[in-house]
């Protein structure tokens, strides 16, 4: 089961818990106006607004797809950097500035990841 807020929005069950004060004493127009709830019966690609998580599905295959983010450098292999996301946070990990060393600014990530150039992708797991 899952929440279906006014704004369209999937709220999953764990968010509804931790949340229910937000839900409880919204004024609508903020996200927690929840107006139905809903059973995900066979769509396995529906995520929580609120956390990205997915929602399970009563029916939809079991296996969904995680990914991997790698580092690439030239003359290296892959060095693998987080696994077992999901593709809108793998999405978007990778188009994050600091995570290209042609347009990184955090002297944190040159320190950590070297000169260049590098940058960082992800593959299904």
């Amino acid at each position: 089961m899952f929440a279906v807020a006014d704004d369209g929005g999937a709220i999953c069950k764990d968010c509804c818990e931790s949340e229910r004060e937000s839900i409880g004493t919204t004024t609508g127009r903020d996200g927690w106006c929840v107006t139905a709830l809903a059973t995900n019966w066979e769509d396995d690609s529906l995520f929580c607004s609120h956390c990205s998580n997915r929602i399970e599905s009563a029916y939809a295959e079991d296996k969904v797809p995680t990914y991997v983010v790698n580092l690439l450098r030239f003359d290296q292999p892959a060095e693998k950097v987080e696994t077992g996301l999901t593709l809108s946070k793998a999405k978007a990990m990778c188009n994050d500035p600091e995570t290209s060393s042609e347009t990184c600014t955090d002297p944190g990530m040159f320190a950590k990841w070297g000169p260049g150039p590098w940058f960082m992708a992800f593959t299904e797991e």
